[in-house]
């Protein structure tokens, strides 16, 4: 198991990540599932509305949402971190994951009188085995 970052150390890295597509990891936690995590940095997020979709990310496409800097509706999860001066992160994450989450999603920012900034990617689902054993 890795050794826990401190917090100096946890900001120095966040501060190396400048792509707003960051990380992509299907992961086994140790409870056993499926879960899927992404991260994104956005500018400006503390006093907006974040969420995460999935197709055309109408109202009831809303997966989770939070105004603050965690969120979590059933399977799906977002916390924001705060990054230096203007930015932060996004992290989204689904645990126990079925074909039938296969799809688009998008993770997106609202901001009143302005294009709302999102990031879109698509989730493959298939079966198999997981090439690694996490204990």
């Amino acid at each position: 198991m890795p050794k826990p970052l401190s917090i100096q150390e946890l900001k120095e890295e966040l501060s190396q990540l400048n792509a707003l597509f960051l990380l992509l990891d299907a992961v086994r936690s140790s409870a056993r599932e499926d879960v899927i995590k992404r991260t994104f940095s956005f500018k400006l997020l503390v006093l907006h509305r974040k969420y995460f979709c999935k197709d055309d990310c109408k109202e009831e496409d809303i997966l989770v949402e939070t105004t603050g800097f965690r969120g979590q509706k059933g399977r799906y999860k977002i916390r924001y971190i705060k990054g230096f001066s203007t930015g932060g992160f996004v992290f989204v994450r689904i645990t126990q994951l079925t074909q039938s989450d296969s799809g688009q999603y998008r993770c997106g920012l609202d901001r009143p009188s302005s294009q709302d900034p999102y990031q879109e990617f698509r989730i493959i689902v298939t079966d198999g085995e997981f090439p690694f054993k996490v204990d």
